[in-house]
């Protein structure tokens, strides 16, 4: 029996080493977008990038919600690259604003969900004016 014991350890360091030779896949240009907005925004709480697929459904293309990526957008961000505005949601501790960018034969393909922290008695015309600059910059950031 101590012998077994004696070998665990060998192979639990040989299995954590396996796991570490195996390199992660690199970020595609929308989630490194989305990385170095928002590391230059601290007042973001989540940044998100969205796009619509030839099949008219919208999913989650870059996130600072890992998690969300590849998954189908919510109905506000549909519905700004439907009406062409910004959408403003209210969260708890946050302003939820989806902003469309990118035209493609009239029509927006992608909008940006910029949430940004925020308070009740903050100003939302601003807060909506601040997201439109952030979104903004990721669209120049992803060379639009």
């Amino acid at each position: 029996m101590p012998a077994r014991t004696a070998l665990f350890p060998l192979f639990l360091l040989l299995g954590l080493g396996a796991c570490s030779l195996v390199p992660a896949s690199p970020p595609g240009p929308a989630q490194t977008a989305v990385e170095k907005v928002a590391s230059e925004n601290l007042s973001i709480a989540r940044l998100t990038v969205h796009a619509m697929g030839s099949d008219e459904t919208c999913t989650v293309l870059a996130s600072t919600d890992g998690p969300r990526i590849g998954k189908p957008s919510d109905k506000e961000d549909l519905t700004a690259m439907q009406t062409g505005k910004p959408v403003v949601l209210e969260e708890a501790g946050a302003c939820d604003i989806t902003v469309p960018v990118l035209k493609k034969d009239g029509k927006w393909t992608h909008a940006i969900g910029v949430t940004l922290k925020a308070k009740p008695g903050d100003n939302r015309k601003a807060l909506t004016k601040r997201a439109v600059e952030i979104a903004n910059a990721v669209a120049a950031e992803l060379g639009s």
